[in-house]
């Protein structure tokens, strides 16, 4: 059933409406013949570069354990939030509505009960706060529920979340995994009141028993199937109706293919809490997308375009991390999503100059490229047997084996596996690291851009600014070979190197030599930090908006950078 029609099957309002994208159905076709089927969002108008696409609240659960009023110790359980001075010491404050209305499941025996259970059980803990949320959630926005206007129109977008679910596929990771949610499911169910568990039902089962999963398992093999009348006046080979465990398995498959990180707002590489978003799981995916999904306060994801997009044109996101491996890459999408990519970057990497520095070594006879893999006779799905060092890119023409550029790659990963006791040891650690990679691997290579940026973070708390800068820079001039000048991750990081370059402009007084130069440093500094400032700010305000609190953050930074002496 398309997606359009689930929802309509269980009175579901469109996931998109009153937005610049809608769904629409995907034949794959080879020699006439379908070969697939799916769907796929598309632009309904003509989209600018940093355009809003969508913007939703998903219903999502912190990602660290949490305490008896469910927060953990830096963020607010229901809006996100980093917890200061605007919950004044606790985080529910500004959310106090919410937390009222939830109260009744979401703290006290219920609450400790499911959390005992998580401890005992072999699921992560945050699936069962996610159940425990949806039936919260369930019975506070019931219409016969006395809960605060506000916090209903609040729960409301996170009951429309769970209603989205006859939208998701499911996946389930292994027999031994669905065994261990089956029991944990059941267990959870005991735990709710009946009261409680009935109001969640209602809003559960209809919007999971229309999802693609709970169509298959309500309706019998075809070859079984039948129209004649039972003498009992039923149906032959009518199945029971759905009940509430068997939904919540189904909630815990869609939360494994399509569940969506929340991450802080003012710094998108930290994930936060983790959920159910339907309408942004429909967005496919793409190793080189022309979206990105950035967090806005209170638990939305919006979607902005990264580039102009024609109408019709479709829109695509990113499920995973774009400075893995092409092979790293299609691993990770197999195992949580299910599926192959066969997005340009994956099927034609020779089209993308600098693909191959992500994960190969450089040739071991001249170390002046990388090598190209050969394909003849190997599956494009399948990594390759050998490489050529081309002459064309200033190689030397040799054949090489995978085994033989692997090598080096070992070599470099036992120097940052070896054990370290932190700090001065880590510093050597990764230092060592560099200086074995500098002749072996690119620039470009993914294990030397994480080096450079774990170093970083060591040189900067130990206050040696000009040296992280130097590491900042050079790991930031890498990965944009393979991301784009928006991607909002990237963006994190060109702020970080501009607050370092102004932690270098104020130290030079102290760190440069009595024989002068101190305004020169400062000079340099202050520029660099400019302008990582206006990058970072660039980025986002097409991948943001105006709006967000990290743009008008790195706009206040920028200015006052500006005003330096």
């Amino acid at each position: 059933m398309a997606a359009r029609n689930r929802a309509a099957a269980v009175g579901v309002a469109p996931l998109f409406s009153q937005v610049l994208c809608e769904v629409v159905p995907t034949d794959t076709r080879s020699g006439g013949k379908k070969i697939s089927t799916g769907t796929r969002v598309v632009a309904t108008d003509a989209l600018s570069k940093g355009a809003s696409v969508m913007r939703e609240r998903g219903i999502a659960v912190l990602v660290d354990e949490v305490d008896d009023d469910g927060d953990d110790a830096s963020h607010c359980s229901h809006c996100f939030r980093t917890i200061d001075e605007s919950h004044r010491g606790r985080p529910s404050t500004c959310c106090q509505p919410i937390v009222d209305a939830l109260a009744a499941v979401e703290t006290g025996p219920v609450a400790k009960a499911v959390r005992a259970l998580a401890t005992a059980s072999n699921i992560q803990s945050s699936v069962l706060r996610l159940w425990l949320r949806i039936v919260a959630a369930a019975a506070a926005a019931h219409p016969s529920s006395d809960v605060d206007p506000a916090a209903k129109k609040h729960l409301g977008e996170w009951v429309q979340a769970v209603r989205g679910c006859s939208e998701l596929d499911t996946s389930a990771p292994g027999p031994q995994w669905l065994m261990d949610v089956f029991g944990a499911a059941s267990d959870f169910c005991e735990l709710i009141p009946a009261e409680t568990m009935q109001l969640a039902a209602d809003l559960v089962l209809p919007a999971v028993t229309a999802s693609p999963a709970g169509s298959a398992s309500a309706e019998p093999p075809a070859d079984e199937a039948s129209d004649e009348p039972r003498a009992d006046g039923g149906e032959e080979n009518a199945k029971p109706p759905m009940s509430m465990p068997e939904a919540l398995i189904i909630i815990a498959g869609q939360l494994n293919r399509n569940g969506y990180s929340v991450r802080d707002v003012l710094r998108p590489n930290f994930h936060v809490a983790f959920g159910l978003f339907p309408a942004v799981a429909m967005f496919n995916h793409s190793c080189s997308p022309n979206c990105a999904v950035l967090t806005f306060p209170n638990g939305y994801l919006e979607v902005r375009a990264l580039r102009s997009i024609p109408v019709g044109g479709e829109l695509t996101v990113s499920y995973v991390d774009l400075l893995m491996p092409r092979e790293e890459r299609r691993a990770e999408l197999q195992a949580t999503k299910e599926f192959m990519c066969h997005c340009l970057r994956c099927d034609a990497p020779d089209a993308f100059p600098h693909e191959r520095f992500l994960s190969t070594a450089l040739c071991p006879r001249c170390h002046r490229t990388a090598p190209r893999p050969l394909w003849t006779g190997v599956a494009n799905d399948a990594p390759p047997t050998q490489l050529m060092c081309r002459t064309e890119d200033g190689g030397c023409g040799s054949i090489l084996t995978r085994a033989a550029t692997d090598a080096p790659l070992r070599e470099i990963r036992d120097v940052l596996d070896s054990g370290s006791d932190g700090g001065r040891g880590k510093l050597v650690q990764l230092q060592r690291a560099l200086q074995k990679s500098a002749s072996v691997l690119p620039a470009e290579h993914e294990l030397v851009i994480r080096t450079r940026l774990n170093l970083a973070i060591i040189l900067e708390l130990r206050g040696q600014f000009k040296e992280c800068g130097g590491q900042l820079s050079t790991a930031l001039e890498a990965m944009g070979h393979f991301l784009d000048p928006s991607w909002p991750e990237q963006a994190e990081w060109w702020a970080r190197l501009a607050r370092v370059r102004l932690d270098e402009y104020r130290a030079a007084a102290t760190t440069t030599s009595a024989r002068g130069g101190v305004a020169e440093v400062k000079a340099e500094a202050k520029r660099q930090a400019v302008e990582a400032f206006a990058k970072a700010y660039a980025a986002l305000r097409v991948c943001g908006g105006g709006d967000h609190p990290l743009t008008l953050q790195l706009k206040k930074e920028l200015d006052g950078a500006g005003r330096l002496v």
